[in-house]
């Protein structure tokens, strides 16, 4: 008999930590959904984030590295860019017409990089680790990579920091709504945060040629990648 009351109490403590649980599972996920949509609102409040057609911001849906781009640009240039000067800047071939001002942008002020000298692979999913690396360069936290974090330990600083969940940075992929949390997070931890100056890069009409062949630039900056492949290192000496 003292048997049988033994394994009542138990039956009733499991199944009363059983409702807990799914009481507490729901509340966790409702947190969760209003934080990724605070974010949200936030960054589409400042051009960040941009909705389709019909407004919705697609915060569910997953992030390719076009379209990461696409919100560095916003994020770093305060704005849209000039697609007549950075779509010049973007030589991977792999990029479509669309995302070539943003890929051209962040190429130029070394915030992202491809897979080679011609492969950006626009189509691919965003990591964490990527968008964390990214993100930390975008708003200012770049002073400290190689010592107090690279690559392989972006994840971890950025959830240290507070930026992202520990889930999260665990997930093979990051959705749209997760990249905008992690922004929103490191934009609101220091509203001043210093963002490197922009680069701008010279559209072709730039270049003009000079007697002996030479190359005249008429612009003030150039990136690392358009001086390789446009100035003639003979006009440059000393």
């Amino acid at each position: 008999m003292e048997v049988f009351f033994m394994r009542k109490k138990l039956m009733s403590a499991a199944l009363i930590l059983a409702l807990s649980l799914s009481m507490a599972a729901p509340a966790f996920a409702a947190e969760q959904l209003s934080e990724i949509e605070t974010a949200g609102a936030y960054l589409r409040e400042r051009g960040v984030y941009q909705g389709d057609g019909s407004g919705d911001l697609m915060l569910d849906k997953g992030l390719t590295r076009a379209e990461m781009a696409a919100i560095l640009t916003r994020l770093h240039g305060e704005g849209e860019v000039n697609p007549n000067i950075y779509t010049w800047a973007c030589y991977f071939t792999d990029v479509p017409d669309w995302a070539k001002p943003y890929v051209g942008y962040c190429t130029a002020n070394l915030l992202v990089a491809g897979y080679d000298a011609s492969r950006y692979g626009p189509n691919d999913p965003v990591t964490p680790a990527m968008a964390c690396t990214v993100v930390l360069r975008c708003c200012g936290y770049d002073a400290g990579e190689g010592s107090e974090w690279a690559y392989a330990t972006a994840c971890n600083y950025a959830a240290d920091l507070g930026f992202i969940s520990r889930s999260t940075a665990q997930a093979s992929v990051i959705t749209r709504g997760e990249m905008a949390v992690l922004i929103y997070h490191a934009l609101r931890q220091n509203e001043d945060v210093f963002l490197p100056p922009v680069v701008t890069v010279p559209s072709p009409g730039a270049y003009q040629s000079a007697p002996g062949g030479g190359v005249v630039i008429s612009q003030d900056s150039w990136s690392r990648e358009d001086y390789s492949q446009k100035a003639n290192p003979s006009v440059f000496t000393g």
